[in-house]
Parts: C-alpha cells; sequence; structure tokens
C-alpha cells in the first residue's frame, strides 16, 4: 500500500513528475469510457486486430459490499508502458506498476484459446496417461505474462513413438485443507463481505503484530495465543465472534452513509445486549493468568522464576513482580513445574 500510494501521488515519469494510477483503496471493477477507449487503441497499434475483441469489455463486481466510488485500479498514463518505466521507477515500485498496467491492458484484450487434452501411452509393462492443454491462441496472456506453462502438452501425434527418459513412483495420503496465505486470506474475507481493500493488509499487520499469527513459508500459522483468544470470545461473545455479524454490519454501515438507515437505532441495538455480555463475562470468565514455577532461579534477585501467559503469549518473569521486573521470552525446552 505504501508503494501504491506513491505511485498515485506521484513518481518521475517521461512526461515529468505526476502519479501514474488511480486511487488504489477500491475494490470498485468500473472503468472510465475515455480509459477503455485508450487501452483499446493501446492494444490495436502494439498487438494486432486478432487481440482486440470486437466491443470493449466491462466487468460487474461480485465482491458483496464493494465500494465502487473510484474507479477500478489502473494505470493513468497508457504512453507510461513498464519497458519505460524501468528507467524511473525503483524495483519495487516498478514490480507493482507492471503488474497494475498489464493486467489492466490483459482486462481489454481477447480470451486464450486452449485445447483439453488427455494422452495415453501403452507400451508393454502398462499404459501411462497424461492430462493437460494445447495451446491455440495466446490472447490476453501475450501481455500478462503467464500461459501456465506447467499444464501444457507438446504436440504430439496419434501412434508417435516417445522414449521413456524417466519415471518416478510416488504415493500420496489424502492431506488436510492447507493454511491460508495472504493472499487466500484476504479472497475469503472478500467472499464473506468482510472489510475493505484499505484494512486488509492493516488486519493481517495487527495479528502479526500482537503474536496471535506467525508467516511461515508465506503461510499463516495461528499461535497457542490465538486459539486461546477464539476459544474465550466464542464462549462468551459467539454472536459477535461470527463473519455474518461482521458483514451485516458493513452493509448496515453502507446504508447509514446511504441515509437509508437511522445509526441511532443500529448502534443502541447492537450496544444494549452487548452491555449485558460485558457485564456477565465480568463475573463468569475466569482469570487467564496462569502461574507456573521454572525451578530455575532469577539471576538477578536470587528468587525462582515463574512462567506467566500474558496478551502477547507466554514469558518468563520473576516470582516477586513487581519488586523484581525481571523478565525473559519463554522457550518451550524449558523445564517448568507447577
Amino acid at each position: 500500500m505504501v508503494l501504491a500510494q506513491t505511485l498515485y501521488e506521484g513518481v518521475k515519469t517521461h512526461q515529468g513528475v505526476q502519479g501514474v494510477i488511480t486511487y488504489m483503496r477500491t475494490d470498485s471493477l468500473n472503468v472510465s469510457k475515455e480509459a477503455i477507449e485508450a487501452a483499446r487503441e493501446q492494444i490495436l497499434s502494439q498487438y494486432g486486430k486478432t487481440y482486440l475483441p470486437e466491443k470493449a469489455r466491462f466487468y460487474a463486481n461480485k465482491s458483496k459490499g464493494a465500494q465502487e466510488a473510484h474507479e477500478a485500479i489502473r494505470p493513468t498514463i497508457l504512453e507510461f508502458t513498464p519497458a519505460i518505466a524501468s528507467a524511473y521507477l525503483a524495483p519495487d515500485e516498478l514490480k507493482l506498476y507492471a503488474l497494475i498496467y498489464n493486467r489492466f491492458l490483459a482486462s481489454q484484450m481477447n480470451n486464450a484459446r486452449f485445447e483439453s487434452q488427455t494422452l495415453i501411452f501403452e507400451s508393454q509393462s502398462g499404459k501411462f496417461k497424461a492430462s493437460g492443454r494445447k495451446l491455440l491462441f495466446d490472447g490476453f496472456y501475450k501481455v500478462y505474462g503467464d500461459n501456465d506453462k506447467d499444464k501444457l502438452l507438446p504436440d504430439l501425434a496419434l501412434k508417435q513413438e516417445v522414449n521413456l527418459s524417466k519415471l518416478d513412483a510416488n504415493q500420496h495420503f489424502t492431506e488436510p485443507p492447507s493454511r491460508y496465505s495472504e493472499a487466500s486470506l484476504i479472497k475469503k474475507l472478500e467472499s464473506l463481505g468482510i472489510g475493505r481493500p484499505s484494512t486488509y493488509a492493516p488486519t493481517i499487520s495487527v495479528l502479526s503484530a500482537r503474536d496471535y499469527i506467525n508467516i511461515e513459508k508465506k503461510q499463516i500459522v495461528p499461535t497457542e495465543v490465538a486459539f486461546q483468544v477464539t476459544e474465550l470470545l466464542e464462549q462468551h461473545f459467539p454472536q459477535i465472534v461470527d463473519s455474518s455479524f461482521t458483514s451485516t454490519m458493513e452493509e448496515r454501515l453502507d446504508l447509514i452513509a446511504e441515509d437509508k438507515e437511522d445509526w441511532q437505532a443500529i448502534l443502541w441495538n447492537f450496544y444494549e445486549p452487548f452491555d449485558a455480555q460485558v457485564a456477565k463475562g465480568k463475573t463468569d470468565i475466569q482469570s487467564q493468568k496462569v502461574i507456573v514455577f521454572t525451578g530455575e532461579m532469577c539471576p538477578e534477585c536470587g528468587k525462582e522464576l515463574v512462567r506467566r501467559k500474558g496478551r502477547f503469549g507466554e514469558f518468563i518473569a520473576c516470582s516477586t513482580y513487581p519488586t523484581c521486573k525481571y523478565t525473559q521470552n519463554f522457550k518451550k525446552n524449558n523445564h517448568a513445574r507447577t
């Protein structure tokens, strides 16, 4: 978002300093007629008539509660191509700009065409099958630069002999669904109607900063404290810790913005039961503070160290706190006794 903000506010170009993308905090798919015509002219001159659809393409937003006050994210100067931009933008800025530029241009090009294929190879030892597809026309992949090469099969003729150069035997087991990545989590939030483009990155940042999640090999892994907090909230605030509550509230806030709902009535309908739940929780929710003696001594005062739970997970501290304020990070290989 910082890079996008820079591209939006203004960078050095071949025509001077100016903004090179439209407003980026939007999930709108609307594009002005002038921008579409400019894109069609660029496609015709650069790639030829075969890549240009007969009619301009328009897209409908499937995102629930999308905010469409702004245009879609697109380049503002089509003459400022990624090739030209490479001489003016920093590497990370160029990557983001090229993604936006190519995506916009590709959205106004003809589709790629593939032929689905299943090849059967026969030999004395048995039959082998390969499934994939053959590229007939690259279409928007011409600019997008990704034609799923790993799924493309070579051109082969019926009864053609092929040589077996390598054969790998792999055993596969049923595996659980993979963990969310940042991108797949955002896609899930969009499908549930939760959040806005400007809130996705801060949401993940807050979860990470508070040690509710760790990013391991681009996958989001929840920590133990995340499970504890979630379990506690689901037990005492089930109506709020629910995706439908958040998406419904987003819709109601949009209605308030459109002057179709009474904001005071909506707030009161939420606050009255919530206030009662908080009051009940003050007596029903047990303290999560657990003290476990480690059997080790404090290096500062000589008293025994204990393991405590805090908002950011477990840590080691002196048992005489707050008299002695010694603390250290908790390591799982520490031996402890209750």
